[in-house]
């Protein structure tokens, strides 16, 4: 029901520790670039959200990101140690900035659903079972290049 102005840093570590606060450092790391990079697509390309007036880029729902206005203190120390080790890690595809969407998904083999979204489920498969870092999750579920 309002309209918050964050710090982008502080903004995706509360997102992560929502969406992405899982035990599997490649996945949470992955996740952290998939999360901040969204973010980062819609404040470049505004969809022109306003509500009472004032302009935002980002829902805190299912629709965008679910986002935890909790005090950075209470963040998770894995949480921050993702955003900060991946912070400058970009997504490209074709040489072009890419919106990284991602979502749940179904516990299917590794990469089965890969192509444009990184899905938690089967990329968990991908780290415990081939034993894959957020690099190569990136690469193969976006179909990107990663530049770090």
């Amino acid at each position: 029901g309002k309209v918050d102005r964050v710090d982008f840093q502080l903004y995706v570590a509360r997102v992560v520790s929502r969406e992405w606060n899982v035990k599997q450092v490649e996945l949470r790391n992955a996740g952290t670039v998939a999360a901040k990079q969204y973010a980062w697509y819609h404040v470049l390309h505004w969809r022109g959200g306003t509500y009472n007036g004032e302009c935002f880029d980002v829902r805190d729902t299912t629709q965008d990101q679910l986002y935890a206005a909790k005090p950075a203190d209470q963040i998770p120390n894995g949480v921050w140690e993702s955003v900060r080790t991946t912070w400058t890690w970009q997504v490209f595809r074709d040489g072009k900035f890419i919106m990284t969407g991602y979502r749940r998904g179904d516990d299917v083999r590794c990469a089965k659903d890969a192509g444009h979204r990184l899905y938690a489920r089967s990329a968990l498969n991908c780290v415990e079972q081939r034993h894959w870092d957020a690099e190569r999750l990136l690469e193969v579920y976006y179909t990107a290049d990663l530049v770090t």
